[in-house]
């Protein structure tokens, strides 16, 4: 570290000037009531907060780099059997029903949207669809995004009917509450006062015959960091339909899941060791940066 601190002898002066204007300004600003005051503060939680955060984007990073493979080998083999399997298809299949259902939504259109949703789940989906109609508004979905779309779950059964994959969907679109009269209700951006707002949803899909039908929507990232992607039907092959089957299947989920705990364990490791190694860094550039400002005196 002192290596560095010779490399680099302006950075820790520009760094403490800095940081001293942030806490001035904020001070000032937050006496006198503003909301610049609150972003300052807001800036300075975040810069303490900075190496946490790093350490969790790391573990859910690796966490999806694992699902993500484990989901491609089952992938593969699914679709040698199946071309309903194909991973292009299944991206394309998420990124469709994504795009279609928006528009379906911002119109309150439930029969639209009931020919992309899974007979198990069309109750709960049109239930708070029901409830914008039944209150005269409209939540309107534009601009609509699609960064990218991941899969990082598929479990492939014996009976296709069982069949479900989870495509991880990224982007940004605008998410406005519209009342009766045509006037904004409230915008649900990621910022206040934004119409946008980022998009990082799990989007389940469910087979249904020769299509694939949405079964779920969630924001949780249990799906990457608990479940696990299984090929049950490999083992079909081997083992005797019934008791035999099952059995089979359960070990194989089981052996997953041990599996799945010793790769949270790498990620955790991973994460935390970045985040100690940030403060770390914090630690040695501000105590460089207090033997500079006493030098001065």
């Amino acid at each position: 570290m002192h290596a560095l601190s010779k490399r680099f002898p302006r950075l820790f002066p520009v760094l403490f000037s800095l940081f001293v204007m942030v806490l001035m300004s904020d001070a000032a600003l937050a006496g006198a009531g503003g909301t610049k005051g609150n972003e300052r503060g807001s800036m300075i939680m975040m810069l303490l907060l900075l190496p946490i955060i790093l350490g969790f984007m790391a573990y859910r990073t690796i966490m999806k780099g694992f699902a993500k493979s484990a989901a491609k080998s089952v992938l593969r083999k699914a679709a040698s059997r199946d071309n309903a399997w194909n991973q292009d298809k299944l991206k394309q299949k998420a990124k469709h029903a994504f795009v279609e259902l928006q528009q379906h939504w911002s119109k309150n259109d439930a029969e639209g949207s009931r020919q992309f949703l899974h007979a198990d789940y069309q109750e709960m989906y049109l239930s708070e669809l029901n409830g914008f109609i039944a209150r005269g508004e409209r939540n309107d979905i534009s601009q609509v995004q699609v960064r990218s779309v991941d899969i990082v779950l598929a479990k492939d059964f014996q009976d296709d009917d069982q069949d479900v994959f989870v495509a991880q969907i990224s982007g940004q679109m605008n998410d406005v509450i519209m009342g009766a009269n045509g006037g904004v209700i409230r915008t649900q951006g990621s910022r206040e006062n934004s119409p946008t707002r980022s998009i990082n949803e799990f989007w389940t899909f469910q087979r249904s015959g020769e299509d694939w039908l949405l079964a779920n929507i969630s924001q949780d990232h249990d799906v990457v960091t608990q479940d696990v992607s299984l090929d049950a039907q490999s083992l079909a092959a081997k083992h005797r339909a019934g008791e035999d089957l099952d059995r089979a299947v359960m070990k194989a989920q089981a052996w997953k899941e041990r599996s799945k705990a010793v790769q949270r364990l790498i990620a955790m490791a991973v994460g935390t060791a970045i985040a100690i190694a940030g403060y770390a860094l914090y630690f040695w550039m501000f105590r460089s940066m207090w033997r500079m400002v006493t030098g001065w005196f």
